[in-house]
């Protein structure tokens, strides 16, 4: 029995030749559009990621700068849909390395990359950060405010875990009410 694959990505057998599915195109065209400008939605296959590749605005003053040779490489903007996981992959010691892991346009949906891109749009004015110098300022504070809980989870648990033991060696029960063992128990009065 075959699946119809219409408008889904096949993940195996990704090269420089897929297309994007076309409402996925559209979407970021759209997108883009507002602002006045083109973008495409491209396959980088060494990387296995979908990029958002952005040309800049007829008045831009890079674009002016490549037309009359100062710059090499045409100016466009270039967005990779991937997020930053600490834990994305895991090497045969056990050991977890952090790094980049792609969306899936499929899990991500046409919705999902139109609410990426708006959250993440720095043009539009309702981006989180207003310059990729804030950006990358807030991305690694972000990660230095992540080690400091992970660190301060870890002893956490460590003094939790030497409490434990402590209790154990020294057979202190643990009891959240204190009473006390050594007297028999009490029946409530009017009780059977």
């Amino acid at each position: 029995m075959s699946v119809p694959v219409v408008g889904r990505i096949a993940e195996v057998g990704l090269n420089a030749n897929t297309r994007a599915p076309v409402e996925f195109a559209d979407a970021v065209e759209l997108h883009f559009r507002k602002s006045g400008r083109h973008a495409r939605l491209v396959m980088i296959p060494s990387i296995r990621t979908w990029q958002i590749r952005v040309a800049p605005r007829p008045d831009d003053p890079r674009l002016g700068a490549w037309r009359d040779g100062r710059l090499t490489e045409y100016p466009e903007e270039l967005i990779e849909l991937c997020e930053y996981e600490p834990r994305a992959a895991q090497l045969p010691s056990g050991q977890w390395i952090p790094g980049y892991v792609p969306y899936s346009l499929d899990e991500l949906g046409v919705t999902g990359l139109v609410n990426w891109l708006e959250q993440a749009d720095l043009w539009s004015g309702r981006g989180e950060v207003n310059s990729m110098a804030e950006g990358v300022a807030l991305q690694r504070r972000r990660q230095q405010e992540a080690q400091e809980k992970a660190k301060r989870q870890i002893r956490d648990a460590a003094v939790d875990r030497a409490k434990d033991r402590r209790r154990s060696v020294l057979k202190i029960p643990f009891l959240p009410v204190s009473i006390n063992l050594r007297r028999p128990a009490q029946t409530p009065a009017g009780g059977n």
